[in-house]
């Protein structure tokens, strides 16, 4: 068996030395271009390298190797030649050579396809109908004024219509190469000489004008009397976007047009061709010829001409459909590939174009372009879709940063529905977040202005069982303060009051959060929930949190359940007391304190009970005062 550096040397030595090779299309108007210098020149890189690390006595012959690479070549002399090299780096080239060979193979099957496609062309006024269809292989003569050969299998036909007038004529091969005429006047068939070859005559400069019959000669001729400046005049004084897009894939592979004549041309064809379908067709079908002639710049800024988003986002798609080409783009490619994303006018486009490349494209994206990307979609559902097709299709390979940069994109959403949405879909992959990626969700989530939307996100999280980590508690309960309904608040600081995940460390924060709400009954439900949670460390702040319930009753139903609480201890009484005497239902009042008599009794503490009988004269009732007053002396 060969070796790995046999391999290489073969499929090099089976290329020409020519730059760029041209492989014209039998029957057709094609020219594919294979870039064989490109290949060539990498595997004698590689060679080279191999030659470098071997051994020195081992020099000669690879000298004599390089020698042969031109002409005919043993390769049985080599089969005891024992060389150590990097093989993984040959197989990386043969690889990247083969590559090279696929896309232009592609290019092949694609150009024979079209070989036998009738081409067609028809334009109609009012008082005219004009149409061409032709097939196969056409050739003119040097004048371009008769049709002299069709290929086997071929046909030419031209119709017209003129007030009511019609005339057809049908050109077909014989088996000698000779051609045969059909002219026809109206429904009638005339002989061809004189008046039909006399109409052929007057018809055929409006024929090559308007269609690619013979594109091929025609464009070669121009190329011979004037070079590219003059062939792209021609193209220029084509009737049809359809016509012209033909002549300008053939002169962008030929062989005269190097890298610096590719901005002409692109410039050019920009100008003159209106159409965006036809626009997407050419680029389309130009990328590895651009890619090999080094323009790419060129090429991007020509698709950016395409006014239609959806021919637009088109190109785009097949750009990276290409994968042999795109997943070797530098990062300038991509800025450029980026800039041609964000220039799509339509959002629903735009956003379809990237998903396209988050689920399709095998490379890397930074987390500066998914913030660019996504930045430049201005509707909140296309937005949406597309944050959601990256954590679908890349939520895998994303680092940290892209997640950031993702999630961070979400304030800027303009609909409330929306953001919640593309938030909760984002829950789903919770376990992958990074703390610093839980921190931009809720910094996202802060900006929902629906309290309904804010809190289902916010329940959803602690549903995940999400809250492990103390920074990440304290930008929940401080996202939850962005909840404007009592109700809303209320029911998301309950529902994390009930989850397994809740602990005393916890509390805190909660209890911050809660001093948004305005409603006492809402309020009250909260405290009564939290108050199995309070220990001395937070009970000044749950006490004073109390204090913001307006309704007596409310607030006695909290100081009740407070005290009933087997955490309940003596230091907590001042900040109970002080609560109490907010209370101004005189029933409530009292009733609350005799609740806490007995513990002020236990205490033995001198303060707590001059504390108690002060907020015991606030009873305006004498009897309930004295009944309370007296609890201390039972």
């Amino acid at each position: 068996m060969k070796s790995i550096l046999q391999i290489s040397l073969l499929l090099l030595s089976t290329f020409s030395f020519a730059q760029v090779k041209q492989i014209k299309v039998p029957n057709s108007d094609s020219v594919i271009v294979i870039n064989i210098t490109e290949i060539q020149e990498e595997a004698r890189r590689v060679a080279e390298k191999a030659a470098r690390i071997a051994a020195e006595q081992q020099k000669e012959e690879m000298e004599l190797i390089f020698k042969n690479f031109s002409g005919d070549f043993d390769f049985e002399s080599l089969e005891d030649l024992n060389i150590e090299i990097d093989q993984e780096e040959i197989e990386r080239s043969i690889r990247e050579a083969e590559a090279q060979v696929r896309m232009q193979e592609a290019e092949i099957r694609r150009a024979l396809s079209e070989v036998h496609k009738e081409r067609k062309y028809q334009e109609s006024t009012i008082i005219t109908n004009f149409s061409v269809s032709h097939e196969g292989e056409i050739k003119l003569n040097e004048e371009e004024d008769n049709i002299i050969s069709i290929s086997e299998g071929g046909k030419f036909v031209v119709k017209k219509r003129t007030f009511g007038n019609t005339r057809k004529l049908v050109i077909i091969p014989n088996q000698d190469g000779s051609l045969s005429y059909k002219y026809y006047e109206g429904n009638q068939l005339i002989p061809f000489d004189p008046d039909g070859k006399n109409w052929l005559k007057d018809i055929l400069p409006e024929v090559i004008n308007s269609s690619s019959i013979a594109a091929e000669d025609r464009l070669n001729r121009q190329l011979k009397e004037g070079g590219i400046s003059q062939a792209l005049k021609y193209i220029g004084d084509l009737s049809s976007d359809h016509t012209k897009v033909v002549f300008y894939k053939l002169l962008v592979n030929n062989k005269k047009v190097n890298q610096a004549k590719l901005d002409e041309i692109t410039t050019h064809l920009s100008k003159n061709v209106s159409s965006s379908y036809n626009l997407a067709d050419y680029y389309s079908s130009s990328l590895i010829t651009y890619y090999n002639k080094k323009g790419l710049d060129y090429y991007f800024d020509g698709i950016k001409s395409i006014s239609s988003s959806y021919d637009k986002s088109k190109c785009l798609k097949d750009i990276i459909d290409q994968k042999e080409v795109s997943k070797q783009f530098s990062n300038k490619e991509w800025d450029l590939f980026c800039d041609v994303v964000k220039d799509i006018s339509s959002g629903y486009d735009k956003s379809k174009t990237i998903i396209y490349m988050f689920e399709n494209s095998e490379s890397e994206i930074s987390a500066d372009r998914y913030t660019s990307l996504l930045h430049s979609i201005s509707s909140s559902y296309d937005k949406r879709q597309t944050i959601q097709a990256a954590f679908e299709s890349l939520n895998h390979r994303l680092t940290d940063a892209q997640r950031d940069a993702i999630i961070s994109e979400v304030r800027y959403m303009s609909s409330s529905s929306d953001k919640s949405g593309t938030l909760l879909d984002i829950v789903d992959y919770w376990n992958d977040l990074s703390r610093e990626n839980k921190l931009s969700f809720f910094k996202s989530a802060a900006t929902v202005s629906s309290s309904y939307d804010l809190r289902k996100v916010l329940e959803a999280t602690i549903d995940e069982a999400a809250l492990r980590d103390d920074e990440v508690i304290k930008a929940f309960y401080l996202c939850a303060t962005k909840i404007s309904s009592s109700y809303d608040l209320r029911s998301t600081l309950t529902v994390s009051l009930d989850s397994d995940g809740f602990i005393t460390d916890h509390i805190s924060p909660l209890l911050l959060a809660s001093q948004h709400i305005s409603s006492s009954y809402d309020l009250r439900s909260v405290l009564e929930e939290a108050a199995q949670y309070v220990s001395i460390t937070d009970a000044q702040l749950y006490y004073e949190t109390a204090q913001k319930i307006s309704s007596s009753y409310d607030l006695r139903s909290v100081l009740e359940e407070a005290i009933s609480q087997d955490r309940f201890s003596y230091d907590q009484l001042p900040f109970f007391l002080e609560a109490a005497k907010k209370i101004t239902s005189s029933y409530d009042l009292s009733s609350t304190l005799e609740e806490a008599a007995p513990l002020v009794v236990a205490s033995k503490n001198e303060d707590y009970k001059n504390k108690y009988i002060e907020v015991a004269k606030k009873i305006s009732s004498t009897s309930e005062r004295n009944a309370v007053l007296g609890a201390l002396f039972e």
